[in-house]
């Protein structure tokens, strides 16, 4: 089709004719039937892929404590919006760019730890709704498990009263394998500037519970670079062959 012919089309311009009638005039196209013949077998692979379990959040932030002030500006926002919706607009309300409070860290890091919670201690969580209980099969069932005023999920156990915090007498449960309990050994580890396992499972443990941890905390240590760089593995070379003439037997002085 030439230029001309082109601009002249009337199908292309203003489309095919039974597009100005009533939709119940529109002509119904019914695809042509294909023969046996005409068909081709094809193979088709199929990737069926799980669904990650894990919140976007946690994938998107390699840093614990950049993870939590984002998380606490976030809250700040929709806290501002609520109050502006509710109230009236000369209202005060934080400012975006203030410092977060210890209030507003608190309010994040309790939000991160259910979201985690939820990754990892779903079926649990199902069941103390339900039962008021965790099932036999649970690996945390031994932990007495409970959730606080604030649904955080917290080791039971016996120091009720004890003279400790109350989150250390009942830490709050993190899956293992979750990110965000990676992230929280890794910055636990950076505070107590480069201590070794058993020192920054101790600290955590005033706080949280991972079951499992101490492995997680020598995981930890031993792929920090830092760690790695100062402390490095001396060389131990072998010993070589004593050389022959060592073993052979001789006078003790030469003859002149």
């Amino acid at each position: 089709m030439s230029v001309d012919e082109f601009l002249r089309s009337e199908l292309w311009s203003q489309g095919p004719g039974w597009l100005a009638n009533s939709p119940q005039d529109w002509p119904v196209l019914i695809p042509p039937g294909v023969s046996g013949e005409e068909l081709e077998i094809k193979t088709t692979v199929a990737v069926i892929q799980t669904p990650t379990s894990v919140h976007p959040l946690f994938l998107r932030w390699s840093s614990y404590s950049r993870l939590l002030h984002v998380v606490g500006y976030m809250l700040r926002f929709v806290t501002n919006i609520r109050t502006k919706v509710r109230t009236m607009p000369s209202s005060p309300s934080s400012p975006i760019g203030v410092a977060l409070t210890v209030a507003e860290i608190a309010k994040a890091k309790t939000l991160l730890v259910r979201l985690a919670q939820q990754d990892g201690f779903a079926e649990e969580i199902k069941q103390l709704n339900k039962e008021k209980t965790v099932g036999k099969q649970s690996h945390i069932r031994r932990m007495s498990p409970f959730f606080d005023p604030e649904g955080v999920l917290r080791v039971g156990g016996r120091l009720n009263f004890a003279l400790l915090p109350y989150q250390a007498k009942h830490p709050a449960l993190l899956p293992t394998k979750h990110p965000f309990t990676r992230l929280v050994f890794e910055h636990f580890h950076r505070k107590l500037l480069h201590g070794g396992g058993r020192q920054l499972l101790t600290a955590i443990r005033e706080e949280f519970w991972p079951p499992r941890g101490r492995r997680l905390a020598q995981t930890v240590v031993r792929n920090c670079f830092r760690c790695t760089r100062l402390n490095p593995t001396l060389y131990n070379k072998s010993a070589n062959y004593h050389p022959s003439g060592s073993f052979q037997a001789g006078p003790s002085v030469s003859p002149e």
